[in-house]
């Protein structure tokens, strides 16, 4: 089950008084997300400059379903 974007927003208001939680005890897969992040604007810069904009936006959308 997906939740929707306003369904998080809501959530996040209900059970974190609208704030964003502090961040504790990474674990590894939150840290090899964490340097996906870091490394996802030049991977996606370099692809661009070389005119591969689908490419691009592909890497952008792994990223993205990564942490679902």
């Amino acid at each position: 089950m997906e939740i929707s974007y306003i369904e998080h927003l809501l959530s996040q208001k209900k059970f974190f008084d609208n704030k964003i939680p502090e961040y504790k005890n990474p674990n590894d897969d939150d840290r090899a997300f964490e340097v996906a992040i870091e490394e996802i604007p030049n991977t996606v810069g370099k692809l661009i400059e070389e005119f591969k904009f689908r490419e691009g936006l592909v890497e952008i959308i792994k990223i993205a379903k990564k942490r679902k």
